[in-house]
């Protein structure tokens, strides 16, 4: 009975928005097993047991999916405007404040599970007792966080998101998006409104120039995608030093802006149905490396994309053929460990060498210097272009993804190094396994923007701050207008430079007054 009035309470809050979501898979958003369930990897503050699958990884998939949504309406909404104007106007719309807003508005905290089941306080709701004792127990109020409510939005809309994938569709994704961002914005209920509402600017349909038609033919080669608008495309690999082109209206960074959240969701939705029982920790590890400037910078090279990129400025042509060069080394010498380690297996083998080219093992690119963000650039705004172009064809991201980035990520092992060292990852590393420390957390708040700074900032209404306080002191602290990882990502290289000095554990102890015995874990991640 507790079960099914479970899912009839979660399936009320669907409705009230209009949304038909898979009763499990609506359950599953609205449950908060603990104190702390965001928290992965951390001692869970008064654990519920028994509560089922918690909202953490629908939460994950759903923050992604709001991404993407916001990042095509606001680019289908607003040709002429700028990325930073499209960053504002995505933010506005999907910070955890706009998210909270609006539930609270539905009332929808009282939907939310936080409670195992009790027998002494649970009694199916609007029935009256006939028969026995009314129980005097009555049932403990919950204590939601703003953030905690938000996640619950974006959990609702990544289990929109499964649902209408089981349709093959995203449908009642975009919807459920419409109902959580509450915006002018963002109106959309099926996915093909977005390119219906899309009106190609007119310098999209003017004359390909012989440039323009050659670079189609390049890139066909390269990805298997032949391009319908010629100018579209070669805009995608126009860097803004590049002013040769005037028929060009843009260089690439609305197109990147748009590949960025494209290339996001297929790669989250790869994790999240490869590796079904990763938490969310994890797999935003290694969602980082596999969209990482650094892997798709290599990508850039390895595909033969930078050759046409169009770039008016002598150090990042420099720097760009310096990368290269160091890629094809580094490639090189991959291949040949890989013949040495074959050879050498041969020779312990009956079957004796083998005649096959030898292969090359699919990491190598960690072991390149960071390429010039263009490269990654370029990359992000051909996903975009090739989007645009197809009308608005999710398919076309997903083929490109399995063609070109999978193959690299077939064996995540191979990047567990890669994702751990990732600066969060380390300072949590260092506190907790170097230095032992129990008592530390990041904070994360929202706080008024410094009447020092402009643009984003002010048009937000709010930034959002993180701090490392260790022992209540705060060791450091910064403030992002983007998303709360760009302010932990910051904190963490602020952070890890402090502790640089810091030689041992018990250096750690005496310089910030830990007086921790050891063992356990992290304090709260919020």
């Amino acid at each position: 009975m507790y079960r099914i009035d479970s899912v009839l309470i979660a399936s009320e809050i669907c409705s009230s928005v209009d949304l038909t979501i898979l009763p499990g898979l609506a359950l599953e958003a609205v449950t908060k097993d603990s104190f702390n369930t965001e928290e992965h990897g951390e001692d869970q503050l008064d654990f519920q047991p028994g509560m089922g699958k918690n909202y953490e990884r629908l939460e994950f998939l759903g923050d992604t999916f709001l991404k993407m949504a916001t990042t095509i309406s606001v680019y289908t909404l607003y040709p002429r405007e700028n990325e930073f104007e499209y960053h504002v106007k995505r933010m506005l719309m999907l910070n955890n404040r706009n998210l909270f807003t609006h539930a609270v508005k539905r009332n929808w905290p009282g939907y939310i599970r936080t409670k195992a089941f009790d027998r002494r306080t649970w009694y199916p709701s609007d029935i009256k007792l006939r028969k026995g004792k009314v129980t005097k127990a009555k049932a403990k109020q919950h204590c939601l966080s703003h953030k905690s409510i938000a996640d619950v939005c974006e959990a609702l809309i990544g289990a929109a998101y499964l649902t209408s994938k089981s349709n093959d569709n995203m449908d009642m994704a975009v919807k459920a998006v419409t109902s959580m961002v509450n915006s002018e914005d963002h109106t959309m209920t099926e996915f093909s409104d977005y390119f219906a509402k899309y009106t190609a600017p007119e310098w999209h349909s003017y004359e390909p120039t012989a440039a323009q038609r050659n670079m189609v033919e390049c890139i066909a080669e390269i990805t298997g995608y032949r391009f319908r608008c010629p100018p579209l495309l070669r805009s995608a690999f126009k860097h803004s030093s590049y002013v040769y082109e005037e028929k060009i209206k843009r260089d690439y960074q609305q197109l990147e802006f748009l590949g960025d959240a494209l290339i996001d969701m297929v790669v989250v939705d790869f994790l999240y149905n490869r590796f079904p029982e990763a938490d969310p920790k994890w797999l935003t590890e290694h969602k980082m490396a596999m969209v990482s400037n650094q892997f798709l910078g290599f990508l850039c090279v390895r595909l033969g994309l930078s050759k046409h990129l169009m770039v008016a400025t002598s150090p990042l042509h420099s720097k760009i053929r310096e990368y290269t060069a160091e890629a094809k080394e580094a490639e090189e010498k991959a291949r040949a460990r890989k013949k040495s380690q074959d050879n050498d297996a041969a020779a312990t083998s009956d079957k004796g060498p083998s005649a096959e080219v030898p292969g090359v093992t699919q990491d190598f690119w960690v072991e390149i210097q960071q390429p010039p963000k263009a490269l990654a650039d370029v990359v992000e705004a051909l996903v975009g272009a090739m989007f645009v172009d197809s009308g608005y064809s999710f398919s076309i991201v997903r083929d490109f993804f399995a063609k070109f980035i999978q193959p690299y990520f077939e064996d995540m092992a191979l990047l567990s190094s890669f994702a751990s060292n990732h600066p969060v990852t380390v300072l949590i590393h260092a506190l907790q396994d170097d230095f032992r420390c129990t008592q530390w957390k990041l904070h994360m708040a929202s706080v008024p923007p410094s009447t020092d700074d402009a643009g984003v900032a002010i048009l937000a209404e709010s930034e959002l701050l993180c701090a490392l306080m260790i022992h209540g002191n705060v060791i450091a602290h910064a403030t992002s207008t983007k998303s709360g990882v760009a302010a932990k990502l910051a904190v963490a290289k602020l952070a890890l430079k402090t502790l640089a000095s810091i030689q041992d554990a018990s250096h750690f102890r005496t310089e910030m007054g830990c007086d921790c015995g050891g063992g356990g874990s992290a304090a709260a991640l919020n």
